[in-house]
């Protein structure tokens, strides 16, 4: 199997989605006999990239590239890629386009095209969907350090059903220990947790000319907060939110990013 694996360039790219709330671009590609796993956050205020190099025919598979195809029934041993740790990975029924099992002891559920490749496998609460295309990572990533944006009033093309410009700015409900050190999906979270009927909404927010992914809180009365900005801030002056049903933001941040999607003068 591995020789097959080695023989021809193998590409996928994966939105990862915890909650319903899409948290990290993942690209898997094997060339040769090398295995490179990278993942890539949608939703930090700085560079968080991981990169993992392996060599193939020198253990177990790569826990992702075992299940890029359609595995058999049974049991083998595969490698976590980031811990770099042996797990379990055990197929225990195939129905139709759906494989059901568990890795290192939790269910699994993961479905493949009429070809045989993976298009999506949920594990508790996270869900890797297949992405249309992939494509090779800028130099400098995007999904950290922003799109540029012309002036004024921008518009999406093709526009997006349900995406909306904020029109009142959120208000900045940040604390001086946490902006700048801690993910703005954190703290949207955390807030939205100790608000009755409140939201994590996701988007863009426009600042400085660039476009970057970002997370804040709509309460339950429509208003809405960032805590991963300080209330006496006066960036909240100048940025602007646009915001993506979550649905499809996840999606949405890798065609933007590719250049699919994109904001143009009104």
């Amino acid at each position: 199997m591995i020789s097959l694996l080695a023989a021809a360039p193998i590409e996928a790219r994966f939105v990862l989605e915890v909650g319903a709330l899409p948290v990290a671009e993942l690209r898997i590609s094997v060339q040769g006999d090398r295995y490179f796993y990278d993942a890539t956050h949608f939703l930090e205020e700085g560079p968080r990239e991981h990169h993992v190099e392996l060599a193939l025919g020198k253990g177990p598979l790569p826990e992702v590239l075992a299940l890029l195809r359609r595995p058999r029934p049974g049991c083998r041993e595969v490698l976590e890629e980031r811990s770099r740790t042996p797990e379990t990975l055990c197929v225990e029924a195939a129905e139709g386009n759906e494989v059901t099992g568990t890795i290192a002891g939790e269910a699994f559920v993961a479905s493949y095209d009429a070809e045989a490749r993976l298009t999506g496998i949920t594990v508790g609460s996270a869900h890797w969907a297949a992405a249309a295309r992939p494509v090779s990572p800028p130099i400098e990533s995007p999904f950290v350090r922003g799109v540029k944006v012309p002036a004024g009033e921008l518009v999406l093309e093709p526009a997006v059903a349900g995406a909306r410009w904020l029109t009142r700015t959120p208000v900045g409900t940040g604390e001086a220990d946490s902006v700048g050190r801690v993910r703005c999906l954190v703290l949207a979270r955390g807030e939205s947790a100790r608000q009755p009927g409140s939201m994590v909404s996701v988007g863009l927010v426009i600042e400085d000319g660039r476009a970057y992914p970002h997370a804040w809180v709509t309460a339950a009365n429509g208003m809405a907060s960032d805590p991963s900005v300080l209330p006496d801030d006066p960036v909240l002056a100048t940025r602007r939110y646009l915001e993506l049903p979550r649905a499809v933001s996840g999606g949405f941040f890798l065609r933007f990013f590719d250049g699919a999607v994109r904001l143009k003068a009104k």
